[in-house]
């Protein structure tokens, strides 16, 4: 049988690579297809996360409204803070000052305000020490609040309200450097939940 020549010996090497390109291509179809198929799915998941709320019996309204106060005056008020969220958490205090007349950094550093916290305004009993007692200029502020703090517990728990006492008095020893004045004071009770471990 006469040998190829070389011209006919590279035209088969040449015709060879789509014939093996095509059989791989074959096999790789063949392997890839299949006749008879399962499958199975999970029921559908889902994430969500909690109500996070903190409420209080005076919310919106003005814990006090005291007109035309003089030296030796005073008061007291109770206010009831609630956790209603699903979560616990810690809950800080603290107060906006706002001075206003023309004397009224004069009556916010002569006004005494002292603030506890206790199980429940009826029949109110202090627990630990007070949150702030001093002038009404020198209390807790958003950027410091108060150094005692309420673990409060989930909506529906042991722990999940507290009662917290704002007393005020203006000392007989304020002078007249302090009149014709006002103070605006918002107090602010913030909840702040940990996360997950």
């Amino acid at each position: 049988m006469p040998r190829p020549t070389a011209s006919q010996r590279k035209a088969l090497r040449a015709a060879a690579v789509p014939v093996a390109l095509l059989a791989s291509g074959a096999l790789v179809w063949q392997g890839s297809y299949a006749a008879f198929t399962a499958e199975t799915n999970s029921g559908s998941n889902a994430w969500t996360t909690g109500v996070v709320s903190l409420s209080n019996d005076l919310t919106g309204q003005a814990v006090f409204s005291e007109l035309k106060i003089r030296p030796g005056a005073s008061g007291s008020k109770c206010v009831t803070v609630t956790n209603t969220s699903d979560y616990e958490g810690t809950v800080k205090f603290w107060a906006t000052v706002s001075p206003g007349g023309n004397n009224g950094a004069n009556l916010a550093n002569a006004l005494q305000v002292t603030v506890e916290r206790g199980a429940s305004c009826t029949a109110f009993t202090a627990v630990g020490t007070p949150y702030a007692t001093g002038a009404m200029s020198g209390l807790p502020t958003s950027g410091a609040p108060a150094a005692d703090t309420w673990a409060a517990t989930a909506v529906g728990g042991a722990s999940a309200s507290q009662a917290y006492r704002i007393s005020w008095n203006l000392p007989g020893t304020t002078t007249e450097s302090a009149a014709d004045a006002s103070v605006d004071t918002v107090f602010t009770w913030k909840l702040e939940v940990p996360n997950a471990v």
